[in-house]
């Protein structure tokens, strides 16, 4: 962040940037280089143009997502009889195909640092890619996790689990750091913002932007982040009033087989019924966050103005899930999410410029709509003093 996000932003001298595509590229460029090492990742950063071509495919696949998801059994049968076209256009298959093969192309570029032994710092090393190599080796009884040489059809197995990782770990936080950047950069916001400098100031170690690549910097450590209580309560607001992933998380309440016949199972819904969630729903919940259509982070602080730990609050929070289907990155995004938060607003101040775009989008993932004009949110940065 400080050699790519700092510099980058100092350089608008102060014209509006857009923010989704700015937050957009720090999250794409932060999960790829701790899936793949800083050696493979991408570098969205620094080449905001091919960011822009890159969202423009991903999201031309999200309207489509339905038909998978909720008609799998229709969608299938459709693609059989020859009809497919009647729904899923060609350029669809052309998309899919443009994002299997980046998500391809970041695995070979794994798989040759790993080939060639050139992990020169703890930041080349491609941690996810590293450890599916290792327990797929296993698995398939294979030795090339020694030998250096991944057989294709591993290769193809692996950069399909990594889409996963990748596209999930990017979009979810790009999409919240975008929301929080508008609730903070809001005139009646000020305060607020002006405490989380305050407080990110006060810290000994601190961001700074730099131009060097190969400059060496102290930066704050997790655990200072994780003990600033302003900080903390911006991201959980944003998380719970904007909540990324806000579409339904259907599940099937289970029959129980013992029993004979399907019976009562879940609080007297019957067996084989569809129930879903939303964290939209259990988010706007008055009798636990009262006022609740309000950003307003000191709700998860206590009187002390210290987080504030379990609570009714923290049980209906559900930005991630719960359960065993919980979001297994949520702790890379919270650690991700505080360490850019932490380093924009360590050295810039921000106002709102045009938020015509910012209007949640009423899909399974709730990014903003975007403006007629194309714009989503553009932010002035001023450089602190």
């Amino acid at each position: 962040m400080c050699h790519r996000l700092l510099p980058r932003l100092a350089e608008s001298k102060g014209q509006p940037m857009e923010a989704y595509e700015l937050f957009s590229a720090c999250a794409i460029d932060f999960v790829t280089a701790y899936v793949f090492g800083l050696k493979a990742s991408a570098n969205y950063l620094q080449n905001p143009e091919a960011l822009s071509e890159r969202l423009k495919v991903f999201k031309s696949r999200q309207d489509f997502s339905f038909w998978y998801q909720e008609v799998p059994g229709l969608t299938s049968f459709l693609q059989r009889i020859g009809v497919g076209r009647l729904v899923f256009p060609r350029w669809l298959d052309n998309a899919n195909a443009e994002i299997d093969g980046w998500l391809l192309d970041l695995c070979n570029a794994a798989e040759e640092v790993i080939r060639q032994g050139s992990i020169e710092s703890p930041g080349d090393q491609p941690v996810v890619y590293s450890q599916l190599r290792s327990a797929l080796s296993k698995q398939n009884g294979l030795d090339f996790a020694e030998k250096g040489t991944l057989p294709q059809n591993e290769r193809i197995e692996m950069a399909s689990e990594l889409n996963d990782h990748t596209l999930a770990g990017f979009d979810t936080t790009g999409i919240t750091l975008t929301y929080l950047s508008w609730e903070l950069s809001k005139a009646e916001n000020a305060g607020v913002q002006k405490a989380l400098r305050d407080e990110l100031q006060s810290v000994q170690t601190k961001f700074r932007a730099t131009k060097s690549a190969s400059e060496t910097l102290e930066i704050p450590d997790a655990k200072t982040l994780d003990g600033l209580p302003v900080l903390h309560s911006v991201i959980m607001e944003s998380l719970r009033l904007h909540a990324a992933i806000d579409g339904q998380q259907p599940r099937v309440t289970p029959a129980n087989a013992s029993l004979g016949p399907p019976t009562c199972a879940v609080d007297g819904i019957p067996a084989n019924v569809r129930v879903s969630s939303r964290a939209y729903t259990l988010h706007r919940n008055p009798e636990v966050f009262p006022d609740p259509e309000q950003w307003k982070p000191q709700r998860w602080l206590d009187s002390q103005g210290r987080i504030e730990q379990g609570g009714e609050k923290a049980r209906w929070f559900w930005a991630f899930g719960s359960g065993g289907r919980m979001c297994i990155g949520s702790n890379l995004a919270m650690t991700e999410m505080k360490n850019i938060v932490a380093a924009i607003w360590s050295n810039f101040a921000t106002t709102v410029v045009d938020d015509s775009g910012m209007v949640h989008t009423d899909g399974y993932t709730s990014e903003p709509k975007g403006s007629p004009e194309g714009n989503y949110l553009l932010l002035q940065f001023a450089p602190l003093e």
